[in-house]
C-alpha cells in the first residue's frame, strides 16, 4: 500500500486517489515518474508566473552572521521540536490507511480513500 500525503490543498485530494490507482496499473517505477513530471510542470509554471511584489535589494551577509542561530540554545531546541513535531504528524498518517484496512475493516481500496479525505478535511 503506497501512501502519499501532499498536505490540505487539492495535490492532498487528488495526488493519494492517482498514485494508488497508478500503482495498480502502471506499476510503482512509472507513478512516481508521473508524479515528479507533474510536479515538474507545475513547479515550472510556478518558476515564470510567479514575481515578486517588491524589487529585491541584494545585502552583503557574512557567513558568522548566517550560522549565529545555529550556536544559540532555543532556536536549535525549536528545530528539534520542529522535527520532532514533523514526524508527530506525519507518521499517524502513513499509518491510517493500514489501521482503516486491519482495524477497521475497510477494503483496501476503501481505506487508500482515507488520506484523500483527511486531507480534504483538513
Amino acid at each position: 500500500m503506497g501512501i502519499l500525503v501532499t498536505g490540505s490543498s487539492v495535490g492532498g485530494v487528488i495526488f493519494p486517489i492517482m498514485i494508488s490507482h497508478m500503482v495498480q496499473s502502471t506499476g510503482y517505477p512509472w507513478t512516481m515518474r508521473t508524479a515528479a513530471f507533474i510536479i515538474l510542470g507545475l513547479q515550472i509554471i510556478a518558476v515564470f508566473t510567479i514575481r515578486p511584489r517588491v524589487k529585491p535589494v541584494p545585502k552583503k551577509m557574512p557567513a558568522g552572521r548566517l550560522a549565529a542561530p545555529f550556536l544559540e540554545l532555543p532556536f536549535v531546541l525549536l528545530l528539534f521540536g520542529i522535527g520532532i513535531l514533523t514526524y508527530g504528524i506525519f507518521i499517524p498518517i502513513v499509518y491510517l490507511a493500514v489501521q482503516g484496512f486491519q482495524q477497521a475493516h475497510m477494503s483496501e481500496e476503501m481505506s487508500q480513500y482515507l488520506i484523500s479525505l483527511f486531507n480534504a478535511a483538513r
